[in-house]
């Protein structure tokens, strides 16, 4: 399709009902989720506040506002957000009532919904207020939370993808948390990535490369955010509104004191490194201080390569064990200041890495923020037997060929000269081709080890002791020796040099590597090495990443492609790329989650269920090639179980055809739901687009009653339980055993470790309001989402110019509702045929036949005749014109149609709501002439039967003419039966061969009008039926 001209052919509607025909072809629905774009957006019919006038809008509990009453009748009333108002009273800074002056919605029998004194503080010393507070919060919660389920404004259409299914083929960086969308489904709403992106958008957007601070625009950006799960910004954010949200750097130049000519002095950096990224009374560091920043070009961040640069969630360690893999949680990279402390002297650590020395020589430890650092003169290191011996491994050690390294003793004096020795700096390696390798710098390589001492001590503490190292094997024992042969041979030592890097970046040596920034590995793309799947750095190699060679039909990328996806991913979060670096690189691989201000925020709201939570982290993927579930799905191209892969919506052809007359046949009920709760009134399925509604609160006690698996807040689990007796009882035999001198041995159920950690089981009924939304609103809104909605949002057919049926006079529909109505009128035969089928009812092994017949000469028609084609012989059987026609359609799509007509008075009336069959205008020509008027009248054959019974109506290997007839002998006014285009009928929808009464019409016409109309005879044959079969 290249213009709107040719798209108006062609819509996703058109995909669809293709689809619902050739159903092995599935493929072609994808997942639909309601947004909020405008044909997406989940609508009912309410009154417009402009006009007064009912119409589709978007959902919103604004639209019960003046319906829905509280159990006395009174209106129940609305805030400016759209929340119903409860009770009115005082709050504090948590949101909870401490004081309710009115209660505002009541139950039937005229009792408040929650029971509590008027105008009194809640939190008096005199009472249990905060079990006062919580009890009459809760009562308030549960009323909110019911009328809030009252309308549904999500909906969602399975089809065979899912939430994060990908088809593109190029790289992508998706800001994503696919893994909640599979555990809390519905409850997030279909623009949550929005929010994902905002949070991560802020944390970059707010970085000054140049400057290591914040990027300043003169507008409030850097200020913290705080949103709701699907993007819009929420202000409930009182504690941090007005502060700067978190930088990812940690800058000592901001707070160096004493530097020298711009050098950062010992003071200014230590106390960055100890102090960067923590945040008062708070766990977690919102993603601030994980980079060092000295300069644009000079940034570190902890060394990928070693396990003290990562931690667990904080709040990990007060969930079942279980969940860090229900959730796929990944570790989080250290900031700096929990970083720090495992390196260099401080008070929880007496023996690290690096000590402080003052200007006397003793060590100092680091205590708190406020210590005063300017007395340190350098740092040494802690070449003590810990560290020693580390470094003496067979497999990763140096062996004490550390650069300067004299008597176990390595200083510095110098603040930056320090760090350039414990960094790793990524930019002084690079991938040869030829050697298939990463090869470093051997001159930066010798700025940490001396290559010549490195390679005695090899001889020494590696060859020497092979034959003596227990638990290796001769294999290893080889590849040791074979390459102190290849690396001695080498002449230009890049072997040994490739080798002490190894080691050395492996080290606790290496505190740091270089945090590079994606704009420099675009100006020297042979940076990119450190992403190879193989040769890459630690942490950082992408399994689908080549520097060389990438095989796009392995879905592998190379530098471009990444760099590319980079770019795109600036542009999506409307950052700069330069903005980028190496940790955002750990996230977007999905090796790390960083906490955010939306984290902080959250704590600080107390919001700490586990969406709450884990929505907050920064999450990510870097997707190369179509989703796993693509994959796999073309791979197989064969699917067997379509309903479990794709809705009603989807695959059945007859859902289709019924969904699309719902739409024109069906009006929603206006009657009060049953079992509502006691303190609503005045909802109906036509108000709430609910199908039912059952009360929770009876069932609440239940929940309140069941016994807990492990109750973490109290005793009264089963494990509490278990644990107090076998405690109980353990302690007993231990005081017996001491008593006695005898052995004693531990009740392993006494531990808590020991004990299943199952979750309490939450039914999800028991005390919970319960509905279900009516799949006639849904139908609608997907219709809507296709571009196929029959009524457009004011309840008007919609007229559509590229219909081509025709209505039974001949003329070109241009309504969608009528020409539904003409598909479907005219398949079941009206205007086509007199008559329409056959129907066999097992139980009475009687036959009944059935079709529509026009109002100029159905009058004329009361008897079906049957003539016997041998013998002449005629039988009739009545047929029944009244009361045997439900087909309509109503002419506007209003909620109030069925409760409009009930209350009609006249025709006239309830013909302004219903267009019928007796309404609808013909004119065509048929077997029996030409034919024009208004009105056609269906009719139905008394039962007769047509088998081997003394009272047959029809005997088994007879032929018949079929016609009308006036009379009882099939005498008078005859009409000839007309099978229109249709070869042949046959009973109960049969093939032609199978079916024991079928009738057909003869192969050639037995006349042909000087118009070049045709005539057929029609021969009904009647063969034997076996009882029972249908």
């Amino acid at each position: 399709m290249t213009s709107d001209d040719d798209k108006k052919w062609l819509s996703p509607f058109d995909l669809w009902v293709a689809n619902a025909i050739d159903y092995y072809s599935g493929t072609l629905n994808p997942t639909v989720n309601s947004s909020k774009q405008e044909n997406q957006v989940v609508k009912y019919m309410y009154k417009d506040e402009k006009t007064g006038k009912l119409k589709f809008q978007p959902a919103s509990l604004k639209m019960l506002k003046g319906i829905i009453k509280d159990g006395l009748g009174k209106p129940i009333d609305f805030t400016e957000s759209g929340d119903p108002k409860i009770v009115e009273g005082e709050k504090d800074k948590e949101g909870k009532y401490t004081k309710v002056t009115k209660v505002l919605i009541h139950n039937k029998d005229g009792s408040p919904i929650v029971n509590v004194p008027l105008n009194e503080e809640l939190n008096k010393d005199d009472t249990d207020h905060a079990r006062t507070i919580d009890f009459v919060n809760e009562s308030i919660k549960v009323v909110e939370k019911t009328i809030k389920s009252l309308v549904v404004d999500k909906y969602t259409i399975n089809g065979w993808d899912k939430n994060d299914t990908r088809l593109s083929l190029d790289a992508k960086i998706d800001i994503n948390y696919p893994t909640l969308k599979e555990i809390f489904g519905s409850r997030l709403p279909g623009e949550v990535n929005e929010m994902f992106k905002k949070i991560y958008g802020n944390y970059v957007s707010n970085r000054d490369v140049e400057k290591g601070s914040y990027k300043s625009n003169g507008t409030n950006s850097a200020k913290v955010k705080y949103y709701n799960l699907d993007g819009s910004e929420t202000t409930a954010n009182e504690k941090y509104k007005n502060q700067q949200s978190s930088l990812i750097y940690a800058n000592p130049k901001n707070s160096n004191t004493d530097s020298n000519n711009g050098q950062v002095s010992f003071d200014s950096l230590l106390k960055t490194l100890f102090t960067a990224g923590t945040t008062a009374n708070n766990p977690t560091n919102a993603g601030s201080g994980q980079v060092l920043w000295m300069g644009k070009d000079k940034m570190y961040m902890p060394n990928v390569k070693l396990q003290d640069s990562y931690t667990d969630l904080y709040f990990l360690s007060k969930l079942p064990k279980e969940y860090e893999k229900i959730f796929n949680a990944k570790k989080v990279l250290k900031w700096m200041s929990a970083y720090t402390p495992t390196f260099i002297s401080n008070k929880l650590n007496q023996n690290p890495i690096w000590n402080m020395m003052d200007k006397s020589g003793k060590i100092m430890s680091f205590d708190n923020a406020t210590q005063n650092l300017s007395g340190i003169s350098k740092l040494e290191l802690n070449y003590s037997n810990g560290l020693k011996t580390l470094d003496y491994n067979i497999l990763n050690g140096l062996f004490g060929s550390l650069l300067n390294l004299k008597g176990n003793k390595l200083e510095f004096n110098d603040a930056e000269k320090w760090l350039e020795f414990v960094n790793v700096d990524l930019t002084k390696a690079k991938y040869s081709d030829s050697d298939n390798a990463v090869n470093w710098d051997k001159k930066y390589v010798e700025t940490k080890v001396d290559i010549n001492e490195f390679k005695k001590n090899y001889k020494t503490h590696v060859l020497d002791k092979l034959d003596k190292t227990p638990g290796m094997n001769s294999n290893q024992k080889e590849a040791f020796k074979k390459f102190y042969e290849k690396a001695n041979n080498d002449k230009t030592d890049q072997l040994w040099a490739n080798e002490i890097m190894r080691r050395f970046s492996s080290s606790y040596f290496a505190m740091f590597n270089s945090a590079l920034s994606i704009e420099q590995i675009e100006k020297k793309e042979e940076l990119g090495w450190i992403f190879d799947s193989i040769h890459g750095y630690g942490e950082f190699k992408k399994s689908e990443f080549k520097q060389k060679g990438a095989d796009e039909n392995k879905w592998e990328i190379g530098v471009k492609d990444l760099l590319k996806a980079y770019k795109e991913l600036a542009e999506d979060l409307k950052v700069d790329f330069k903005q980028f670096n190496l940790v955002d690189s750990l996230v977007f691989d999905g090796k790390i989650q960083l906490y955010t201000d939306q984290t902080n925020n959250h704590i600080a709201n107390q919001k700490f269920d586990l969406l709450s939570i884990f929505s907050s982290l920064a999450t990510a993927q870097f997707h190369t090639s179509p989703s796993k579930d693509v994959l796999e799905y073309f791979y197989k191209k064969t699917e067997r179980k379509f309903n479990e892969l794709f809705s009603d919506y989807t695959y059945s052809f007859a859902e289709v055809i019924n969904r699309d007359n719902l739409q024109i046949t069906y009006s929603p009920s206006n009657h009060d739901f049953g079992n509502m709760p006691s303190f609503l009134s005045n909802i109906s399925e036509a108000t709430t687009g609910l199908e039912y509604v059952v009360d929770g609160t009876t069932t609440a006690k239940w929940k309140k009653k069941a016994i807990k698996i492990n109750d973490r807040d109290g005793r009264n689990g089963i494990v509490n339980a278990i644990l107090d007796y076998e405690k109980l009882v353990d302690n007993e035999a231990k005081n017996k055993a001491e008593a006695l001198n005898t052995r004693y041995k531990k009740s392993k159920l006494a531990s808590q470790s020991n004990l299943s950690d199952d979750a309490n089981y939450n039914n999800s009924y028991f005390g919970e309001f319960q509905s279900i939304n009516n799949g006639w609103f849904k139908d609608r809104w997907y219709r809507d989402f296709l571009d196929f909605k029959l009524y457009d949002d004011d309840g008007k057919p919609i007229k559509d110019d590229a219909i081509r049926i025709k209505d039974l006079e001949g003329k070109k529909v241009d309504s969608r509702v009528n020409a539904y109505w003409q598909f479907y009128i005219q398949s079941q035969g009206v205007g086509k045929r007199n008559i329409s089928g056959i129907w066999r009812d097992a139980t009475k092994d009687a036959v009944a036949m059935f079709g529509y017949l026009s109002s100029d000469v159905a009058n004329k028609a009361n008897y079906l005749a049957f003539k016997n084609q041998d013998t002449g012989e005629i039988k009739t059987v009545k047929i029944n014109k009244q009361f045997s026609s439900n087909m309509f359609y109503y002419k506007t799509q209003n909620i109030e149609n069925e409760k409009k007509y009930e209350a009609a008075k006249t025709d006239e009336q309830r013909n302004a709501i219903r267009h019928t069959l007796a309404q609808e205008k013909y004119n065509y020509k048929d077997t029996n002439g030409q034919h024009s008027g208004t009105g056609f009248v269906s009719w139905v054959s008394d039962y007769a039967i047509m088998s081997k019974y003394q009272n047959a109506l029809l005997t088994p290997g007879q032929k018949y003419s079929v016609y009308f007839s006036s009379d009882e002998k099939g005498t008078k006014d005859i009409i000839k039966t007309d099978l229109g285009n249709f070869e042949s009928i046959a009973e109960n929808g049969k093939t032609f061969s199978q079916a024991p009464i079928r009738m057909q019409r003869s192969k050639d016409p037995v006349k042909v009008d000087a118009d070049g109309f045709k005539h057929y005879e029609n021969t009904l044959y009647v063969y034997d039926q076996f009882n029972g079969v249908k």
